[in-house]
């Protein structure tokens, strides 16, 4: 009684296992996909950094053109950077707070 259970048990319900093949595609295919995804995240951040140092740096030149007009003062190079030193630092050079270049 007992085998012929496990019998019309496969007949009704089928193989409802998956194969070592079947799951090592599955896995090969979400690697490859997730490599693609780390390239692109990794392009997007670099771009994000690029994009506020920029940010950063349009907004020390107009304080400066206003401090400038404000002080009634000419440019200079060395009164920029006077003023650079004191602003801080702008840029993200890997995550981290850089100098400005």
């Amino acid at each position: 009684m007992k085998y012929r259970f496990i019998f019309i048990h496969k007949i009704k319900y089928g193989n409802q296992g998956f194969t070592l093949v079947e799951l090592l595609a599955v896995i090969t295919i979400l690697g490859f996909l997730s490599a693609i995804a780390v390239v692109s995240v990794r392009g997007i951040i670099d771009r994000s950094e690029a994009a506020a140092c920029q940010s950063n740096r349009n907004h020390l030149e107009r304080e400066y053109h206003r401090h400038l007009i404000m002080e009634e003062l000419d440019h200079s190079d060395e009164l920029f950077v006077m003023y650079q030193d004191g602003y801080g630092e702008i840029c993200l050079v890997g995550g981290e707070v850089g100098s400005f270049s």
